[in-house]
């Protein structure tokens, strides 16, 4: 009988990483209307379907004590034009089968595509002609205020609510907190004044995405979009806000909790696109995006604090920001935060394997392959290249450029965006609980 001969691998060592895939990122096809509206279309012919999102392209507007504007105008938005009350409006997108969600900065359209150039009419009209009715901004105001009050009892958002005051200031957009006070002082005019100072096809973008040719998709935008009156937007600089000048702790009481809801936030200068992005994302990564990074391996599986530990690490035109976050059980709130600083310090100071780096490279490679699947991702790509003004061949480059990094790389990353004694640290739990010990990681700070 014949012999064969298999070769015998060695699988003590990990085989070395090869050159990084070659991937084809699509691109639409783009055209810019007279007034400045920027229109991509990416086609897909796979299902008879169509959707349109127009996103007007701010990345944050100043609310002060009338904050909650821009989400009541986004939900007002969507009941009524000067030609349609919102019972007929309402009738018209059901009766064609279609979907149209609106937001203080966009409005989206979903349909069969038989149906989307009638439903794109309706797309057009509430968004060139909305009505605002007063009667809905009272209901609306009726839900926000009963939202508001559930707020104020739920731990997370009494947290969100503190960190963006803490971290970002009244003087900044993320700052902004809406409040009962605030949503009651929300007017009409509030909402006309908004949508008439933003809302310009000069600093917006429609995208379409589906069973629609380039050709048809100009049509629709010149015939729904063609007429809206370009205008001069406020583009206010704010203030970069700035890390704390030593770690500190902000305590808010909720003496119902049975457990500490904690968020560790510095904020940083990270641009979208920018050289830091995909090494630091890597670093994050590793260290806390997920049941594999270090932080859910140390406070889930090692010590049992929480259900889960977490970080983030967030590019963004006016500010980024580093976050690491659990809810922890209230008798090891101290004891979390120390092995919270415990996995930033040990990032910082010992330098993380390749063969981690590898994995999470891949990881990561395996995720961005993917997504390529759905075609929205390349209407979004499109988009972020447009909006932060990235190179046209970004996202073509993602690969190359994140097999670049390596363990050297990593440790620098972690060296500028986690600085352990420049840290906000929030804490939503109840006091008597959680207090002894707190002390060791900052000054104590009763908030709230």
């Amino acid at each position: 009988l014949p012999v064969i001969l298999f070769a015998q691998v060695d699988r003590t060592h990990a085989p070395k990483p090869g050159p990084a895939p070659i991937i084809k990122v699509g691109e639409p096809a783009t055209f810019t209307l007279a007034n400045g509206l920027k229109v991509f279309v990416v086609q897909n012919t796979k299902l008879p379907r169509v959707s349109a999102t127009l996103t007007i392209d701010r990345a944050g507007v100043l609310e002060g004590d009338k904050a909650g504007v821009v989400s009541m105008m986004g939900q007002l938005f969507r009941r009524g034009t000067a030609y349609m009350t919102k019972v007929t409006l309402d009738e018209e997108i059901d009766y064609l089968g279609a979907n149209i969600n609106t937001s203080g900065f966009s409005v989206n359209a979903f349909s069969l595509k038989n149906n989307f150039p009638k439903v794109f009419q309706l797309m057009s009209d509430i968004t060139l002609h909305p009505s605002f009715p007063v009667e809905e901004l009272e209901k609306i105001r009726k839900q926000e205020l009963s939202g508001l009050a559930q707020n104020n009892e739920d731990a997370n958002a009494i947290a969100g609510n503190v960190v963006s005051r803490l971290v970002y200031g009244k003087a900044h957009p993320y700052g902004d907190v809406e409040t009962e006070e605030t949503a009651k002082k929300v007017t009409v005019d509030d909402i006309k004044s908004f949508y008439n100072t933003y809302w310009k096809p000069n600093i917006a973008y429609l995208i379409f995405v589906g069973d629609i040719t380039a050709d048809e998709a100009k049509q629709l935008a010149e015939s729904g979009f063609g007429k809206w009156e370009r205008g001069n937007v406020p583009d206010p600089v704010y203030a970069m806000p700035k890390a704390p000048a030593k770690t500190y702790i902000a305590v808010v009481d909720r003496p119902s909790s049975v457990q500490s809801v904690i968020n560790i936030v510095t904020p940083i200068q990270l641009k979208p696109g920018s050289p830091d992005a995909i090494p630091s994302s890597v670093m994050n990564n590793l260290l806390g995006n997920g049941s594999s990074g270090r932080l859910y391996k140390n406070l889930r599986e090692q010590h049992g604090f929480t259900y889960g530990a977490y970080s983030q690490i967030k590019s963004d035109r006016l500010v980024g920001n580093f976050t690491a976050s659990a809810a922890v059980r209230n008798e090891k709130t101290d004891s979390a935060i120390g092995e919270f600083f415990h996995e930033f310090n040990r990032i910082r100071s010992e330098a993380v394997s390749s063969a981690d780096v590898s994995q999470t490279k891949n990881e990561m490679s395996g995720s961005f392959a993917r997504s390529l699947e759905s075609p929205s991702t390349i209407a979004n790509f499109a988009l972020n290249v447009a909006r932060y003004n990235l190179p046209k061949d970004y996202y073509q480059n993602y690969l190359k450029n994140l097999a670049t990094v390596d363990n050297v790389s990593v440790k620098a990353e972690a060296d500028k965006f986690i600085q352990p004694g420049n840290m906000h640290i929030a804490i939503v739990g109840k006091v008597k609980e959680i207090s002894q010990g707190l002390e060791k990681n900052g000054e104590v700070k009763r908030s709230g």
